[in-house]
């Protein structure tokens, strides 16, 4: 992504700061020109949608196959046609490559919970919060070993609030977007990275990690 520059119908994870609520949803790229690329707001709802306007600075996340990609932009302008509504925004002038390994991963076995949406068989969007076990961490995200219902489906690209602790921290609605599913038994396995997380939360989980390894080895030298 070296032109910092936007793809046709490229999936983004998005995220707007509003006062004291940031709006958070995926879209996909519909335009793209010299100056500026345009998402659809199709997955926002209308309440949502109506909170955004021209100025407002906008946080992204890309994935693709080689790289995940941050970036920070400006909306130019709302566009309504027809029924809907359209941001174009600002080609971003900075662009931060994140190397898939580029984040200290440490092996844990620690309680998780997961809060996600999901259509039922009628289309009704449903809650559901399930129990798991984190299996490795990582500033950049997690991996996770659960029990998913058969009514939830667990599809690559959903966006998944997590809870979870380690050692006397507390991480709260630490949002995730699912990168690979696997099949576990008869449980599920499933990697997420981390959507836009405070620089805060991601410095902290180093620092646990880089702790743990510590002790883990110091643990081995003497036993």
């Amino acid at each position: 992504m070296s032109d910092k520059k936007m793809n046709l119908h490229e999936g983004l994870s998005l995220s707007i700061r509003r006062k004291n609520e940031r709006i958070r949803f995926k879209s996909r790229v519909t335009d793209v020109k010299a100056d500026y690329f345009a998402i659809n707001l199709l997955d926002l709802p209308l309440a949502k949608q109506q909170l955004i306007t021209s100025g407002d600075e906008v946080r992204g996340t890309l994935t693709r196959y080689d790289a995940i990609y941050h970036f920070k932009t400006t909306i130019m302008e709302v566009v309504q046609e027809s029924h809907l509504r359209f941001l174009r925004m600002h080609n971003p002038d900075t662009v931060w490559r994140e190397q898939r390994r580029q984040y200290f991963r440490v092996e844990h076995r620690l309680p998780i919970a997961l809060h996600m949406e999901y259509l039922d068989k009628n289309g009704q969007q449903r809650h559901a919060s399930i129990k798991g076990n984190i299996v490795n961490i990582s500033a950049g995200g997690v991996k996770i070993l659960a029990d998913i219902p058969e009514y939830v489906e667990l599809v690559r690209g959903a966006h998944v609030l997590l809870d979870f602790s380690i050692e006397e921290f507390t991480f709260k609605e630490l949002l995730g977007e699912i990168l690979r599913i696997e099949e576990a038994a008869d449980k599920h396995l499933f990697a997420l990275i981390f959507i836009d997380p405070e620089m805060d939360t991601q410095n902290t989980i180093t620092r646990l990690n880089i702790l743990y390894e510590r002790r883990h080895i110091l643990g081995g030298l003497h036993e």
